[in-house]
């Protein structure tokens, strides 16, 4: 049996009271303040606060967000492939730390929003570790009979994060200003989530004299990880990988799009930032309900049927904010696109794991990941461009129902799980 390394927890403490818990304490953690609830869903509060002291347009600003992506998405992949080698710890606590620095840091030398760009582009690349793929990639090694349900729970922490974050986020701003900002999103990684990792974050159970879901072991015993799978290359050759390229491209379009931008499209119809504030805290507990029934479900039901009924429930949602006037519209509509939001970034590690196994699943899922972040980059930058030009979100809105129902049926056509274990081989 392998033996705790010095300054680290025995093998006991992650396989009693609850087996998996510090690893799933240390995902929950990282999940609920990764890139997209604390800084992806909020900093709508500072562009607007920047906005009264510099003469930047909101579509430039909200251009720092979609650099942001953009370089992530370049980032990502060969990132991806440094976690499968070396491992989540190692690669993720310098990553937080560094991101930390970089945004505490920005009230420092911001006076161009080029200055901006600058330090979203070193964010993305240095804080790349901040992100859904290391805590997926945890879980997925932990857990097998369990695994959508554990996705699913530490999914949710994304949606308490975004009903918590951009609220504390606004109210920082409006004492503190755009600085205070800043420096909050700094200060939360580097004392919260950095803490956090370092004490207990484990890579595998393997690596703890353990079994995937807690099964038992003798010393006599070698402890060995299923890393079957495709390569790469192999999953790139099937259509499945493409159908679920473009459906969490689709979905995270316009789903983190109008997280970025709801807040803005709220006050552009009357409404104070304060109940901007709230509708988010709306769309945020939806979003961290729905991912833990959307993981319950995830071990019983097939995960495109999932994804196709989850997606045109968005659709639903849009056209609330599009076609619904009332008071109470946009609280639905927010718990609607809530219950959406994130689900594509769930389903995207549930399907890479079983369509296409462990053997690259951090490389895998980094290619996949792309279009996650493809989306998001150019989904906040369209809302807000169409804003400046055509005077009104609405034309937007109106496209992304369109888009929602196709990303429905995209996912729909995954088909069967064991369609490529045929071809499944081991390091």
């Amino acid at each position: 049996m392998n033996k705790a390394r010095v300054g680290q927890a025995g093998p006991g403490y992650f396989a009693r009271p609850l087996f998996g818990l510090p690893v799933v304490v240390a995902c929950f953690t990282g999940m609920f303040g990764n890139v997209g609830p604390l800084v992806y869903a909020s900093f709508a509060f500072i562009i607007s606060d920047l906005k009264s002291h510099f003469d930047w347009s909101r579509s430039s600003m909200t251009l720092s967000i979609s650099l942001l992506t953009l370089t992530s998405a370049v980032v990502h992949p060969p990132f991806g492939r440094l976690v499968d080698r070396y491992g989540v710890r190692r690669t993720l606590i310098p990553s937080l730390l560094l991101m930390a620095l970089i945004l505490a840091t920005v009230p420092l030398y911001l006076s161009e929003v080029w200055h901006l760009w600058l330090a979203f582009v070193l964010v993305a690349i240095l804080g790349v570790g901040n992100n859904n793929l290391v805590f997926i990639r945890l879980i997925t090694s932990w857990f097998d009979q369990r695994r959508g349900l554990m996705i699913g729970l530490i999914a949710s922490a994304t949606g308490v994060g975004l009903a918590v974050l951009p609220k504390i986020t606004e109210q920082v701003v409006s004492v503190y200003g755009w600085r205070g900002g800043f420096v909050f999103y700094g200060l939360f990684i580097a004392g919260v989530t950095v803490p956090v990792m370092w004490l207990l974050v484990r890579d595998t159970p393997e690596s703890m004299g353990l079994r995937p879901d807690g099964v038992a072991v003798s010393d006599q015993d070698t402890v060995q990880a299923d890393v079957s799978g495709l390569t790469l290359g192999e999953a790139m050759a099937t259509g499945g990988f493409w159908l679920l390229f473009l459906g969490v491209l689709f979905a995270s379009f316009a789903l983190w799009g109008i997280t970025n931008q709801m807040g803005l499209v709220l006050i552009d119809r009357g409404f104070t930032p304060a109940t901007a504030a709230s509708v988010a805290v709306s769309l945020g507990l939806s979003m961290a309900a729905a991912r833990l029934i959307i993981g319950y479900l995830l071990d019983m039901i097939h995960a495109p049927i999932v994804g196709g009924a989850i997606f045109t429930l968005t659709a639903v949602g849009f056209a609330l904010l599009v076609y619904v006037p009332a008071v109470w519209a946009p609280y639905v509509a927010g718990a609607l696109l809530g219950a959406g939001l994130g689900a594509e970034t769930e389903l995207l590690g549930y399907m890479v794991s079983r369509y296409f196994g462990l053997r690259r699943f951090g490389n895998i899922y980094g290619i996949v990941f792309v279009g996650f972040l493809l989306g998001t980059s150019g989904g906040p930058y369209l809302y807000a461009k169409s804003q400046e030009m055509l005077g009104s979100y609405d034309p937007s809105l109106k496209f992304m129902i369109g888009l929602m129902l196709l990303t429905a049926v995209l996912f729909a056509c995954m088909g069967r799980y064991d369609r490529y274990r045929a071809r499944f081989a081991r390091d």
